[in-house]
């Protein structure tokens, strides 16, 4: 009877720490939040009651406040309760205005109205909701409960996929950034090894214009460290726009490229085009143009070659170019670049592959980024427009068009 005694009282015991770690579990439990909107209060209570050990809740009583909490804790709703019939903004309504700030996010329609919705058929059919639950329906609380978790762990998925999306995407631009980097570099390289050969021909004022350019070549090359490091920092790229002669901008460019690829590429301006130019000079200059002279660099046989860089106004485009303008009906103030190269073009079967990340096309050591940094830089950061003319035996060439822009700073 002792042990027995003893034994009773090890489990009530045990019950009772049972019970705490359940209270401290609950207590350090992070919640999914999910957001109930009906304007019955006791319905509201009800709910409450339901869901609180589960959930974080949002309780909201008129359409107007699920729309205001939603637009300021959107990050956190995971599924939203949505009563059709409301006092001030029918539910439809509050649906259609929530699916516009955030298509993904499950909504389940509750009501206590059958006769006027029916069983949900049309309601599915014209809104696509997540659930349609009628109130007062013997398995209302099952169907809540069930209804709800399965909305919250498809949209925790789709939280998944785009984290992972977002991974994926940075990783390849901080690889397309890293490659950038590596390109800024070689005209710091090179330049050296040319101020040694003129100063031993005792040219003095080469000499000088080799240091001016080695000095540009260093700033530029930070410039461009930088937007490494910020965007390694948790930064994203933020555009600068500022306004250029664009004639300035194409000779400072050429200058400070050409001696990396001095002996194997002539870099020509061609400008049609020649004023006002608002654009981030560090995109424009390393992320496109510098990618696309590389890649001339390494397609052209080890002849020497030559890479053009034209600009045109839309009339210009259409009217000297005929049936080669390929990015037709720009509007007026749109300036329009053409860089093209004599070298061998490419295969056709390559064409569809050629802006993909990784997908080098006939390089031994490419990373199969400068193209795709060329994609993103035009497309992507500066809001241009890209197509590519591939004529095999001839070369190949970017044209690229970029809208009016204000500068900024």
């Amino acid at each position: 009877m002792e042990i027995l005694k003893h034994a009773n009282e090890i489990e009530a015991l045990l019950g009772k720490v049972s019970q705490r770690v359940d209270r401290i579990t609950d207590s350090i439990k992070i919640f999914d939040t999910v957001m109930i909107v009906d304007d019955d209060e006791s319905q509201l209570f009800s709910i409450k009651k339901i869901l609180e050990r589960d959930y974080e809740l949002i309780l909201c009583d008129r359409g107007q406040k699920a729309l205001d909490e939603y637009a300021q804790q959107q990050n956190k709703i995971k599924a939203i309760l949505l009563d059709i019939r409301l006092p001030d903004i029918e539910g439809f309504e509050v649906f259609k205005l929530i699916k516009d700030k955030n298509q993904n996010i499950p909504i389940i329609f509750i009501t206590g109205y059958q006769t006027t919705y029916g069983d949900g058929f049309e309601v599915y059919r014209q809104y696509r909701p997540h659930g349609y639950i009628v109130k007062n329906h013997e398995n209302e609380v099952t169907m809540i409960k069930d209804t709800l978790a399965n909305a919250v762990a498809f949209y925790n998925h789709v939280l998944e996929n785009e984290a992972a999306k977002t991974t994926t995407m940075r990783n390849q631009f901080m690889a397309g950034l890293l490659h950038d980097l590596k390109n800024t570099f070689s005209p710091i390289f090179m330049i050296p090894q040319m101020m040694q050969r003129v100063l031993d021909k005792g040219d003095l004022e080469m000499t000088k214009i080799l240091l001016d350019k080695l000095k540009k070549a260093v700033e530029f090359f930070s410039a461009n460290q930088m937007v490494l490091f910020n965007y390694a920092n948790g930064e994203n790229v933020s555009i600068k726009w500022e306004s250029y002669l664009l004639g300035d901008l194409i000779d400072d460019f050429i200058a400070l490229v050409q001696p990396a690829v001095e002996g194997k590429i002539k870099i020509i301006a061609n400008l049609h085009y020649d004023k006002k130019f608002v654009t981030d000079k560090n995109i424009f200059t390393c992320q496109v143009l510098l990618n696309i002279i590389k890649n001339a660099k390494e397609a052209i046989p080890d002849s020497i070659g030559r890479v053009t860089i034209s600009s045109y106004s839309p009339d210009q485009y259409k009217k000297m170019l005929g049936s080669d303008a390929i990015l037709p009906d720009q509007e007026p103030g749109t300036v329009i670049f053409v860089v093209e190269d004599n070298g061998p073009g490419m295969p056709r079967e390559l064409e569809a592959r050629l802006f993909t990340p990784y997908v080098t096309v006939g390089k031994k050591e490419g990373t199969g980024l400068g193209t795709w940094m060329i994609k993103n830089g035009t497309i992507d950061l500066l809001e241009g427009q890209l197509k590519l003319l591939n004529k095999p035996g001839k070369g190949v060439a970017y044209h690229l068009a970029f809208p009016p822009k204000e500068a900024l700073y």
